[in-house]
């Protein structure tokens, strides 16, 4: 999925995304985007103030991203299935993987 794109599953074409990738820079000097954040949406019940859930996925070679980064998303992709299989959250929830 090219970067900028937005991700679907079983949804109408004009319906509003849950996920869209964004492309990131190292700095803001950087030639070219070294990643891509993850951007997700679960809808609330009402409208207003939105919560969001941050999280990072990145390593360096000096300490690897599995014990590190690699919990959170473990964490966030758990919280967020359990938020779609209950009935929608009071609040619009937004998770970030950055």
């Amino acid at each position: 999925m090219p970067a900028g794109s937005e991700h679907r599953p079983g949804r109408k074409p004009d319906a509003a995304p849950i996920a869209a990738l964004e492309p990131r820079r190292a700095a803001s000097r950087a030639p070219a985007p070294v990643g891509t954040n993850v951007v997700a949406r679960i809808e609330g019940r009402r409208q207003g103030k939105t919560v969001l859930l941050s999280v990072y996925y990145d390593s360096m070679p000096a300490g690897p991203g599995a014990s590190d980064g690699g919990v959170g998303v473990v964490a966030a992709l758990e919280i967020a299935r359990a938020l779609k299989a209950d009935p929608a959250p009071n609040n619009p929830i937004i998770l970030l993987f950055n």
